[in-house]
């Protein structure tokens, strides 16, 4: 089926790689090989493509829309259930060619090199034009570090525990393709405290607590399609008793919020919290205490605070770890991060990367003195 498909020669085992994809080519070999039950990552890059340039516009690798698929004469697709100049993908000698479009998370079904081509058929594809650039690796599941799923920064007092921390950022608007192939995706953007020494936030490795509060940008798929969701949130996460964020209101791309958690004392031998998040848009707000389990000391939820963009952690159906929607560039500012009665002024400070994913900037100041980074999309 493919010509060259049956030959390996000049694909690697599986290794991150970037690889251009023509237009006017069939099915092209990358220089990766693929092992059957092994998960995956493709990630659009850049460029566009179209399948017919005298008439139709040029689009990337999520294909025409419906309208303007319908438009196009039927009878030149290489696989007629997907729509014109979607990306597709096929593993080896593999007849069962799949649609990738703009990337996600996707597990082998055989072994061998990965091809990729546009979605129009050999004898057509002279009146093509243009490329697109994908983005390969092998995926990162959470046991490869925590650390890889986190971006941003953090601050431990050298003596005591940290009281509060602030933050404010535009809730980043997802890019959410219209197809299956992708995972459950999210980017979130909180302020929180959380427990031990150089622990990423959420840690499965010892009893830390993380009250926190932000933003939740999202991809949620509704059968074959994406939608972007856009939510204020909450949570009071135990490392071993882990929960998702939950929900508090509605808000839009680009709004800008304002979000404080600060540890107010205890409570009946709880550890009590207040968190604040505000859209300054729209107004709305939501405030309340929450509180940790008994016999949780303020070292278990309180040893550092920070401010963090995450991606999700791991897909409960799957037990994938989740897939980065594309977001755009994040500029946290007004960063606050300190105790109320300063018994030191001496801190350390933590780097979080979200190595590969997201590209963490350099604080302009200390995050305790109203710092401000920016965290960039690099790949799903």
């Amino acid at each position: 089926m493919l010509g060259a498909a049956s030959s390996v020669a000049g694909a690697s085992p599986a290794a991150a790689a970037t690889f251009s994809v023509s237009s006017t080519v069939g099915w092209q070999q990358t220089t990766i090989n693929l092992t059957a039950g092994d998960t995956y990552s493709v990630a659009y890059e850049s460029g566009t493509w179209t399948v017919d340039y005298r008439n139709f516009p040029y689009v990337g690798p999520e294909g025409y829309s419906n309208s303007v698929d319908q438009k196009i004469y039927q009878g030149c697709k290489y696989d007629p259930k997907v729509n014109y100049a979607v990306l597709l993908g096929v593993i080896g000698d593999s007849a069962t060619a799949f649609p990738i479009d703009e990337g996600g998370v996707f597990t082998a079904n055989s072994t061998g090199p990965l091809y990729l081509r546009v979605n129009d058929d050999d004898a057509c594809l002279g009146d093509n034009a243009g490329s697109v650039t994908m983005y390969i690796s092998p995926f990162q599941h959470l046991s490869d570090g925590t650390a890889s799923i986190y971006a941003g920064y953090s601050l431990h007092p050298n003596q005591g525990t940290v009281s509060y921390a602030t933050a404010q950022w535009k809730v980043p608007a997802v890019s959410c393709a219209s197809s299956s192939f992708k995972e459950r995706s999210q980017v979130a953007v909180w302020v929180g405290l959380w427990g031990g020494p150089n622990n990423a936030p959420g840690t499965y490795e010892s009893n830390i607590w993380l009250p926190q509060a932000g933003t939740v940008s999202q991809c949620a798929r509704f059968g074959p399609i994406s939608h972007s969701v856009y939510q204020a949130v909450y949570q009071m996460y135990n490392s071993r008793t882990a929960t998702d964020f939950k929900p508090l209101f509605d808000v839009n791309a680009n709004d800008t919020m304002f979000a404080q958690v600060e540890y107010v004392g205890t409570h009946q031998g709880e550890l009590k919290f207040w968190y604040d998040v505000t859209d300054k848009n729209t107004g709305a707000q939501s405030q309340n205490y929450f509180y940790t389990s008994k016999g949780v000391t303020p070292s278990d939820a309180a040893y550092q605070g920070g401010v963090i963009v995450e991606r999700v952690m791991k897909d409960p159906k799957t037990g994938i770890s989740g897939y980065l929607p594309k977001f755009s560039p994040i500029n946290i500012s007004h960063i606050g991060v300190g105790q109320d009665s300063a018994t030191t002024n001496e801190w350390t400070g933590y780097r979080w990367d979200m190595k590969g994913y997201a590209k963490t900037e350099p604080l302009t100041s200390s995050p305790n003195q109203g710092g401000s980074f920016s965290v960039t999309w690099q790949h799903a």
